[in-house]
């Protein structure tokens, strides 16, 4: 069970990388290049906070 409830977890930075991959492109090419940095700014801390969210979760069911 637990093992199916990480997978589920790590679906969501796959969703993000899908979203925000695209979003970077079309934004550089519009020539925003600080809102594109703002978004990979913002994908990161999300990427660091799932990181450390996914350690305390399966430290703690371990």
């Amino acid at each position: 069970m637990s093992d199916i409830f990480i997978a589920f977890l790590m679906l969501i930075d796959l969703a993000q990388f899908i979203y925000v991959i695209p979003l970077i492109f079309y934004e550089q090419k519009k020539k925003l290049p600080g809102f594109a940095n703002g978004i990979i700014i913002a994908a990161g801390i999300t990427f660091l906070f799932n990181g450390g969210c996914y350690e305390i979760l399966i430290a703690s069911l371990s």
